[in-house]
């Protein structure tokens, strides 16, 4: 039993939470708007999601190597010659796919963001601090990456439409400021700069709050709508009513395994890819 959790645990480290979280995400996202993207390009998203994953992992492990204070960074340090060549190839693979099958119109819009991601990963790396909290570039740069494949085919044509997609913004956001909290005593070691090291964990835990209530009474309005609007819109409530409160039930557990839980929160959207 004890070498099955080692690798489960394995599995999620390697970003298995993260993969699963990004699948159930586009699964949500592609139901809303009612667009099928080509496997081909889901499978370019996800290459990247876990090279970009794997090389900012092995970045924080060699932070802390000579005082590892996580689990997750010691097993990052003990794998980090494999996990950085497989970071770069997953990358490079993932360009090679994306340059081979789609077309300059579209491939240009996702060089576009591929440049941003660059861009903020080469400041995290060499200038901790920023003017702007990296929960919310991590949200909105992730939001636009996940949402590029529908959005350029399908662009938003409705206020509801933009509802949505405000509403699974404020998923992404809330997830990744709940994540924050968790790495509070890390960011504030290696002078990260985050909302919540910025406005502290009282005041972050009120942000937190408020958009969460933001975020369930978008959804709320939502599922009052006809046809597909009402499934998406009862859904993304759901999700925000169990994140209010599954929060204060983990903390019986190790902080790496409260994170996988909090990824893995988004798993329910699976059941929109059947719809």
């Amino acid at each position: 039993m004890k070498e099955e959790n080692h690798l489960l645990l394995a599995f999620f480290y390697l970003g298995g939470d993260v993969i699963l979280a990004l699948l159930a995400n586009l699964s949500a996202f592609t139901f809303a708007f009612q667009y099928q993207i080509r496997r081909v390009d889901t499978f370019v998203l996800l290459l990247s999601v876990f090279g970009i994953y794997l090389l900012d992992r092995s970045y924080d492990a060699l932070k802390e190597r000579s005082d590892a204070k996580t689990r997750r960074g010691a097993f990052f340090i003990k794998k980090v010659s494999y996990t950085i060549p497989l970071g770069i190839f997953a990358l490079s693979l993932a360009l090679v796919l994306a340059l081979l099958t789609n077309d300059t119109k579209f491939l240009l819009g996702g060089i576009f963001i591929g440049f941003l991601v660059g861009s903020y990963l080469i400041l995290h790396l060499f200038f901790p601090f920023s003017l702007f909290p990296k929960e919310i570039l991590i949200a909105l740069l992730y939001c636009m990456g996940v949402s590029y494949p529908v959005i350029f085919f399908r662009p938003l044509q409705t206020l509801t439409e933009v509802l949505v997609y405000t509403m699974f913004f404020l998923s992404i956001l809330v997830e990744v400021i709940l994540l924050s909290l968790e790495d509070f005593q890390w960011d504030r070691k290696y002078q990260q700069m985050t909302l919540v090291l910025a406005w502290g964990q009282k005041k972050s835990k009120l942000i937190l709050i408020s958009l969460l209530v933001l975020g369930l009474l978008l959804a709320l309005y939502v599922s009052t709508l006809d046809g597909v609007q009402k499934k998406v819109g009862i859904g993304y409530a759901v999700y925000f009513s169990t994140l209010a409160f599954l929060p204060r039930f983990l903390n019986a557990y190790p902080s790496d395994v409260r994170k996988i839980i909090l990824e893995l929160s988004y798993l329910p959207f699976l059941v929109y890819y059947f719809l």
